[in-house]
């Protein structure tokens, strides 16, 4: 699943958020997401992810592109 979520200071390539945030504290945008649930696509079934580990911040490059 995919979300944009603008972030001044974000990573300037693909990182986790674990990776990224190491011993800082998270952004707002990024606050306000944990906890939410998320959809499986190959289950089929929602889950909370809240392995920081595995949840990826990639860049856009242009305000224009959405993936």
């Amino acid at each position: 699943m995919r979300i944009r979520i603008h972030l001044d200071n974000g990573p300037v390539e693909k990182q986790s958020i674990a990776e990224t945030y190491q011993g800082r504290t998270r952004p707002p945008q990024l606050q306000a997401i944990e906890g939410h649930k998320t959809l499986c696509l190959k289950t089929g079934r929602m889950f909370i992810q809240e392995n920081h580990n595995q949840i990826f911040l990639v860049p856009s490059y242009s305000s224009e592109r959405i993936t």
